[in-house]
C-alpha cells in the first residue's frame, strides 16, 4: 500500500513536470519575435555632418530595418547643442546657458522644461509668454547651474517614432533631484511620455529610491511596458526590477563600440545570432562603431535584419508574458537544492545502470539516455521565471560538475581498491601527476562557464564557427572530442577484459570519459538557453562522439589483433 502511494505521488509530480516542460516548449517554439534597437544620441551624432532633420533620421532607420530607438533624457545642455533653446540675453561667458532668460523652439518644450525643473526643486522659475512661444525666466540666477538636470523625454520625437511604426525605449536614471514623491507624480503622468514600449534602468540606484519599487512594478504591469535586461553588466536597479516583474523583463544584448572595430561583419553577425539563439536575448541594441559612416551604419542594420530573418526570427516587439507566475516558496527554497542533487547523481546512476550492457555501444547509449532523461527532469524542476532570465542562475553548477565527475571513481572502484591506492608511498612522479590532473580539472571547471577569450586556444574559435555553420548548433568539445569517445574506449576495453582477450583495465578511461556525461547535465543547467537548443546540442555531441569513438575502438581492435598475430 505504501509503495502504491509513493508511485501515485511520483506520477503526479512527473505529470506536473511534464506540463511545465510542454508549456515552455510551446512558448519557445511559438515566440520568435526579435527587436533590433539603435541608440538615438549615437545615430544623431553620426548623421550630424549630413544635417538631417530628426524626422528624416527616423525614416531612414525605419527603412533600413531598425525596430526600436533607445532615447536618453533631455537636458538644457542637449537642447542648446541642437539649437532647440537659445539665450534671450547673453552674458560675457561663452556658455550659451549662462543667462536668466531662455527661448524655446516650441511652447510644449518650454512648458515641459518648466514642469520638470520645478518638480526637481529648481527655484525662481516662471514662464514668460512671447509672441508665439513661451520663454523661461530665472530672475535670481542663470540656467548654467541647471544645464545637466534631466527634463524628461522628447515627446515630439517619440510621436515621430510612433508615426513611423517604431518602438521607443527610454533610459531611466536615478535622478538625484527626484525623490519618492516626485517620482510618484511622474509615474502618474506616465513619465510625461505616453506611448513608450520599453525602458532601461540605467543606474545602480533605483529611480525614486527603494521605496518606489512597488510604484515601478505597478506602472510596468499596468501599461505593459517591457524592461530590457542586458545580460552583461546589468545595473542593480534593472536586476531589482527583474526580480519583481520577471514577466515584463526580456534579456538583451549589445556589443560595445570598441569591440566592434576589431570584428569582421561575419563575426559580428554570428555574435548577434548566438545572443538570440543560444542565450534567448530578444532585444539587440546596436552601437555605432568608431569607423562607421551614416550610410554604412544603415546598411549594416539592413544586412543584420536580413540575416536574422533568414534564420527564422520575426521582427516584432515582445509583450509581457502574462502566463509567467510569481515564484512559490517551494520554487525558491526547495527546488534549487533538489535540482542540484539530481544534477550530481544523474551521471552516477547512468554509469551504474548502463556499464554492464553486452556491447560497449549499448552501454554507451543507455548511459547517455539515462543522463539525458535526468537532465530534462532537472531542468523541469529548476526552471522558473528568474532562472530563465538568469537573474537567479543555477546554484552550484561547477560543484555539481566536479562532484559528478569525481563520484564516478567511487562507482567504478571498490573501497578496498581506493584504500590500497591511498596507502601507497607517494613518489615524485605521483606528485607531478596529481598536480597535472588538478590543473586539468581546474581548467575544465573554468571553461565550463562563460570563460574569457584568453582561456581559449587561438584556433578554437575558428573550429567553433565552422562546426556551427555545418551543424547549426555547435556541440561541446568536452563531449564529442573527449568525453564520449574515451568513454566508448573504456567500455570497449572493459568488455575485452571480461572476455579475457586483453589484460587491460578500462576503468581509468571510463572515469575520464564521464566528462562527456557530466557535460550533458551541465548543458541543461544553463536554464536561459532554449530547451530545443540543449537537446540539439546534445544530439550533435553524441553523434560526433560515436563516430570518433567508433574510429578509436576499431583502431584499438586492429592494434590488439596485430600484437596477437
Amino acid at each position: 500500500m505504501k509503495r502504491l502511494g509513493l508511485w501515485i505521488i511520483l506520477s503526479v509530480f512527473a505529470g506536473a513536470l511534464a506540463v511545465e516542460l510542454h508549456a515552455r516548449w510551446r512558448e519557445e517554439k511559438a515566440d520568435h519575435r526579435l527587436v533590433l534597437a539603435v541608440d538615438w544620441p549615437e545615430c544623431r551624432d553620426l548623421a550630424a555632418r549630413e544635417d538631417h532633420a530628426d524626422e528624416e533620421l527616423v525614416a531612414s532607420l525605419k527603412s533600413s530595418g531598425a525596430m526600436a530607438i533607445v532615447l536618453s533624457p533631455l537636458t538644457l545642455d542637449d537642447l542648446a547643442a541642437h539649437h532647440r533653446v537659445t539665450a534671450v540675453t547673453r552674458s560675457l561667458s561663452n556658455d550659451p546657458l549662462d543667462t536668466d532668460r531662455l527661448h524655446f523652439a516650441t511652447r510644449a518644450l518650454s512648458e515641459q522644461a518648466y514642469r520638470e525643473l520645478s518638480r526637481r526643486g529648481a527655484q525662481d522659475l516662471r514662464l514668460d509668454a512671447g509672441d508665439r512661444e513661451l520663454g523661461l525666466v530665472r530672475p535670481h540666477g542663470s540656467f548654467a547651474s541647471l544645464k545637466q538636470v534631466e527634463l524628461g523625454f522628447d515627446v515630439e520625437l517619440i510621436q515621430q517614432i510612433a508615426a513611423r511604426g517604431l518602438a521607443s525605449i527610454v533610459r531611466v536614471n536615478a535622478d538625484p533631484w527626484m525623490g519618492f514623491q516626485a517620482m510618484e507624480d511622474s509615474l502618474k503622468e506616465d513619465l510625461g511620455v505616453p506611448g513608450i514600449s520599453g525602458l532601461i534602468f540605467n543606474s545602480d540606484d533605483m529611480p525614486g529610491g527603494l521605496d518606489s519599487v512597488p510604484l515601478w512594478r505597478s506602472w510596468l504591469r499596468r501599461h505593459d511596458i517591457v524592461q530590457a535586461l542586458f545580460e552583461f553588466h546589468a545595473s542593480r536597479a534593472a536586476l531589482q526590477m527583474a526580480h519583481v516583474v520577471p514577466a515584463n523583463t526580456y534579456r538583451s544584448h549589445s556589443i560595445p563600440s570598441l569591440e566592434l572595430k576589431d570584428m569582421t561583419p561575419d563575426q559580428e553577425f554570428l555574435r548577434w545570432r548566438r545572443a538570440a539563439t543560444e542565450r534567448s536575448n530578444r532585444i539587440l541594441l546596436m552601437h555605432v562603431a568608431p569607423g562607421d559612416s551614416w550610410p554604412g551604419f544603415l546598411k549594416k542594420i539592413a544586412l543584420l535584419r536580413d540575416d536574422l530573418t533568414s534564420h527564422g526570427w520575426v521582427p516584432g516587439f515582445p509583450r509581457a508574458r502574462l502566463y509567467w507566475r510569481d515564484l512559490s516558496a517551494l520554487q525558491r527554497m526547495v527546488y534549487p537544492w533538489l535540482a542540484f542533487l539530481i544534477a550530481v547523481i544523474t551521471p552516477l546512476i547512468a554509469l551504474q545502470r548502463g556499464r554492464a550492457m553486452s556491447t560497449p555501444y549499448d552501454a554507451f547509449l543507455r548511459i547517455t539516455l539515462i543522463t539525458l532523461v535526468g537532465s530534462v527532469v532537472m531542468t523541469a524542476i529548476a526552471q522558473n521565471p528568474e532562472t530563465r532570465l538568469e537573474i537567479t542562475p543555477f546554484r552550484g553548477i561547477k560543484a555539481a560538475f566536479l562532484l559528478s565527475w569525481v563520484g564516478s571513481i567511487f562507482i567504478l572502484y571498490s573501497w578496498e581498491e581506493i584504500r590500497n591506492v591511498l596507502s601507497r608511498y607517494v613518489r615524485r612522479w605521483d606528485v607531478l601527476l596529481a598536480g597535472f590532473v588538478i590543473a586539468v580539472i581546474a581548467y575544465i571547471l573554468i571553461r565550463s562557464g562563460n570563460a574569457p577569450a584568453s582561456w581559449k586556444p587561438a584556433a578554437e574559435q575558428g573550429i567553433r564557427d565552422r562546426l556551427e555553420s555545418w551543424l547549426l548548433v555547435r556541440p561541446r568539445f568536452k563531449e564529442f572530442a573527449l568525453g564520449h569517445p574515451i568513454l566508448l574506449v573504456g567500455l570497449y576495453i572493459s568488455q575485452l577484459s571480461r572476455t579475457r582477450r586483453v589484460a587491460l583495465d578500462g576503468r581509468p578511461w571510463m572515469v575520464v570519459g564521464m566528462l562527456g556525461q557530466v557535460s550533458i547535465v551541465n548543458t541543461f543547467c544553463h536554464l536561459h538557453s532554449p530547451l530545443a537548443l540543449a537537446l540539439f546540442r546534445t544530439f550533435n555531441g553524441v553523434a560526433l562522439g560515436l563516430v570518433i569513438g567508433f574510429v578509436m575502438t576499431q583502431s584499438l581492435s586492429l592494434l590488439i589483433s596485430g600484437e596477437k598475430a
